[in-house]
């Protein structure tokens, strides 16, 4: 990401000047076409000062831990509400924190602002930490003089976001454990116990029953082609994250997602809370309703309602409500329609998005946690299939074969 200084035309004919992010002069002029504006000049500007720029070097490029964001950001806040200058806070917050990925981010930060930066250029400088929502939070805080009650207004929305992410993750987690144990013990005994029974049944000339035949298939198939357990379970797996990584097979899996019969509503609530609060959250900031959407839609992992908050944008630029665009959308369920276009008319829109995106949260966790105790019984059943197929299949012929044996005695 390069830091760019531009000056543009509003629709209305005015000349604004600003800095953004971007990874090219193109990327620019796309993300300031969104907002209704018409780029004049682009230039590149140096937003740190020395020191900060030694201290990048050293800073790990890694993401910082959304957690661990929330905890400084939260911390952040106290001190700012307390009367403690912004970079002391900063240098205080370094020197406090056990991430060293956090701490160098702290300094730099500090660094930059010691030199003449803004808050939110010496910010910008750190897309690894601070994304756009956090970026854009702080620009209107620094705009409004109120950068306490707006980073702990991000706080929150940082933490919701690790509380949706903790609240699925915890429901998934035994089913797959579950699903991969049982796997791993069927294969065990197809290609390992199953071929010691194979050989007692070859010698004998007892009749194999056809759940017999069906599992020596099964082991001899994997036996024989055991070369190809690692293509399909590394390969196809590696060739398929590869698809989805282009643009078509992104786009076909978001499709997908939101079509599935049991999981396609829930991906819907979790997409649509993220929306809202993300939308919600940069208004009540003093984010441009324009900009607020720009970087909603950044911040839209599907495809499809990434272009529906495209859409949005393109209707408020032309005058719109905001309100038609999610009547218009058959992503956006009847309720939440009716429940923004209330809260667009009574002026309350951020506190009604912040609330309709706390409601599909409880409901995002109440029907995860509903669907992990059908599957868990499920498994349960599905496990027990497979392994009486398996118990049948051995003990069959080896019934057969004692019962041959006595009759031969």
């Amino acid at each position: 990401m390069t830091t760019m200084r531009y000056e543009a035309r509003t629709l209305h004919g005015e000349n604004v000047e600003g800095t953004l992010d971007a990874e090219s002069e193109q990327d620019l002029r796309n993300r300031l076409s969104i907002r209704g504006l018409e780029v004049l000049r682009v230039e590149l500007v140096l937003t740190e000062s020395r020191r900060s720029i030694d201290l990048q070097r050293f800073i790990p490029r890694r993401r910082v831990s959304t957690r661990v964001l929330a905890e400084n950001t939260g911390q952040l806040a106290l001190m700012l509400r307390t009367g403690t200058p912004l970079v002391e806070s900063m240098n205080a917050l370094a020197e406090q924190t056990v991430d060293e990925r956090m701490r160098g981010v702290l300094e730099a930060v500090a660094a930059s602002i010691r030199g003449g930066s803004t808050l939110t250029e010496a910010l910008s400088a750190h897309p690894h930490a601070f994304d756009e929502f956090y970026v854009s939070s702080a620009r209107a805080g620094e705009a409004s003089g109120d950068l306490a009650e707006v980073f702990k207004r991000v706080e929150i929305q940082l933490l919701k976001r690790l509380e949706l992410r903790s609240s699925i993750a915890a429901a998934l987690i035994y089913p797959i454990i579950v699903s991969l144990l049982a796997l791993s013990a069927v294969t065990f005994v197809v290609t390992y116990v199953l071929p010691k029974f194979i050989v007692i049944f070859e010698r004998s000339r007892v009749p194999r029953p056809l759940p017999t035949r069906m599992l020596m298939y099964m082991a001899d198939t994997l036996t024989t082609y055991w070369y190809l357990i690692p293509f399909v379970v590394v390969g196809v797996p590696l060739g398929l994250y590869t698809f989805l990584r282009t643009s078509t097979g992104a786009q076909l899996l978001d499709r997908a997602i939101l079509r599935v019969p049991i999981a396609g509503p829930i991906a819907h609530l979790v997409y649509s809370s993220v929306l809202l609060r993300t939308l919600g959250a940069l208004m009540a900031a003093g984010v441009p309703l324009v900009e607020s959407l720009s970087i909603t839609s950044s911040a839209c992992k599907n495809y499809m309602y990434k272009a529906f908050v495209s859409d949005l944008a393109a209707r408020v630029i032309r005058g719109e409500p905001l309100a038609n665009g999610f009547l218009a959308s058959a992503l956006i369920s009847p309720s939440v329609k009716q429940m923004v276009s209330t809260g667009e008319r009574s002026g309350a829109l951020p506190l009604v998005l912040n609330s309709v995106s706390d409601h599909l949260d409880a409901l995002t966790d109440k029907r995860v946690k509903r669907l992990s105790a059908i599957f868990e019984p499920l498994i349960i059943i599905a496990m027990g299939v497979v392994i009486g197929f398996i118990a049948i299949s051995v003990l069959l012929p080896l019934f057969r074969l004692s019962t041959a044996a006595r009759g031969g005695a």
